[in-house]
């Protein structure tokens, strides 16, 4: 995907707060999880309200209750797991503080990747060119996303969300980026995405 001769457009190091996961992953849900649990909802409590106008000509029979308490059961799961999936999420990346990300924005796609430093005596001892006392080295592990129709980007007043279709999301948080560097994604974003590019208040 990545041309070693191509120049990206924006190329930035940034850092996540942890208080942002929670955030962007509410968005995220609301926009492509809250929806169907709406169109769930309505069918499960309208099979539930069939059950309990059923129970009011036939109050003993038992396959009535299990049936609208099963459709009960169901709607509050709709929305109790998205909430636990979030409050779980929040608790796994809440001690997360140092962990760095590069971001390169290209003409066709962009790469999303962490930067890890290696300074072990193994990694040393790979490389005989290397100074020992030399400064830790940088290894950046990215994942390219092709800016085309499998890619959903929203963009908040303070952080934007890419997300790969049916597959994962990332966070990039606005406060690393100059006001012109946003403008840039943004007219680039737009360009590239066109209605699945959503600006959201």
């Amino acid at each position: 995907m990545k041309n070693n001769d191509e120049i990206p457009l924006i190329s930035k190091k940034y850092s996540i707060p942890s208080s942002l996961y929670g955030t962007a992953f509410k968005v995220f849900q609301k926009k492509y999880v809250y929806p169907r649990n709406w169109i769930m909802t309505v069918l499960f409590l309208g099979i539930a309200g069939y059950y309990f106008f059923c129970l009011a000509s036939d109050m003993e029979n038992i396959m009535y209750w299990l049936f609208a308490a099963v459709c009960l059961a169901l709607t509050a799961s709709l929305w109790y797991n998205p909430y636990k999936l979030r409050k779980n999420l929040v608790k796994s990346v809440e001690n997360i503080v140092d962990d760095v990300y590069m971001l390169d924005i290209y003409e066709t796609f962009m790469t999303v990747g962490m930067v890890q430093e290696h300074d072990t005596a193994d990694d040393v001892a790979a490389d005989d060119d290397d100074d020992f006392f030399a400064a830790p080295q940088q290894k950046i592990q990215t994942t390219g996303i092709p800016l085309d129709s499998s890619i959903r980007i929203i963009e908040k007043p303070d952080f934007f969300i890419v997300y790969i279709v049916k597959s994962v999301f990332y966070i990039i948080p606005k406060n690393a980026f100059l006001p012109d560097e946003i403008l840039k994604m943004q007219k680039h974003f737009e360009d590239k995405l066109g209605k699945n590019f959503f600006k959201q208040k």
